[in-house]
């Protein structure tokens, strides 16, 4: 069981200064922001390896924001209450090798005050539920770990920036969406010398209602590639009382895009990196030298 209480002031102010034109101010805005919450989870065996667990988070969230905002009038300030539930069942065998589990949750984000009283003033709160359905498996006395998961998740509607007339950005909900995927990951002690590691994700994100694009239009969701992959070989050395370890790193991360407003937009990720190491330790003390993108690839990464 437990409380959470947390309180934020921000006071932020901007202005434009157009060319052969007096400076003009076009945002005053002090925004005070709390949220009260309690939180519990209770667990408990309903057979010998069965195990259930149930949690619950319920809270107030509030926003108050004063000043002009594009040189009109007040903000308007708004109390919203919800409650997030959590549940999951796992089944372990009695060595705890072998592992599986499957997990609902809820979320949800509060909405809030656009920066121009022009458009929309206010977005809605979005909600996420997601439920998750994995394994884990332990064999070869150990040796060989191999986890998996498949996941669905529905996102109503969804936060996404934009625009403004007055060049500033501010948020709007644009849809619902759903991400459906599969992931897995593998390691592998082959012996006290080597180990190997290897991850992949496959997911479909992608609006099924929308308010700002329409059929014939990208519809993925942003800053979720469909496709990412990591690959690792380590190397483990013992020279006389030190431990070095040789690790060599390859990843994969799919094409994705930033936003859904157009003058936002960017395209991101479709890149590999490749990078290595070395690790001496010796005792309580340790040296990491590492080089980072051994193949020199470009691309932007958040669209930064």
């Amino acid at each position: 069981l437990g409380a959470s209480y947390v309180s934020a002031r921000s006071s932020i102010t901007g202005s434009l200064e157009p060319a052969n034109a007096a400076l003009r101010e076009v945002l005053r805005l002090k925004q005070q922001a709390a949220e009260l919450a309690v939180f519990g989870e209770a667990s408990t065996r309903i057979a010998d390896a069965l195990r259930a667990t149930a949690g619950l988070r319920v809270f107030r969230s509030r926003m108050d924001n004063a000043g002009r905002v594009a040189l009109l009038e007040d903000g308007e300030n708004e109390a919203s209450y919800s409650a997030t539930p959590s549940f999951s069942l796992d089944w372990r065998d009695a060595g705890e090798r072998r592992f599986l589990y499957m997990r609902y949750a809820r979320a949800v984000r509060p909405g809030g005050l656009n920066l121009d009283a022009s458009e929309l003033r206010r977005f809605a709160a979005d909600r996420l539920s997601n439920i998750d359905l994995g394994s884990r498996l332990l064999m070869a006395d150990d040796a060989l770990s191999i986890d998996t998961a498949i996941f669905a998740t529905r996102w109503s509607h969804i936060q996404s920036d934009y625009l403004l007339d007055n060049g500033l950005v501010g948020t709007r909900n644009v849809g619902a969406g759903r991400i459906l995927g599969i992931e897995g990951s593998l390691r592998w002690v082959l012996d006290d010398a080597w180990r190997l590691e290897g991850a992949i994700t496959l997911q479909r994100a992608r609006l099924h209602e929308s308010d700002v694009v329409s059929d014939e239009e990208d519809r993925r969701l942003p800053v979720v590639p469909d496709v990412r992959a990591r690959a690792s070989v380590v190397r483990v050395l013992l020279l006389g009382g030190s431990r070095v370890q040789l690790r060599a790193d390859l990843n994969y991360v799919g094409d994705s895009r930033l936003s859904f407003e157009p003058a936002l937009d960017r395209r991101m990720g479709d890149y590999v990196r490749a990078d290595v190491a070395v690790q001496w330790l010796r005792g309580p003390f340790g040296l990491t030298l590492q080089l980072a993108n051994l193949l020199d690839s470009r691309a932007d990464t958040f669209a930064f």
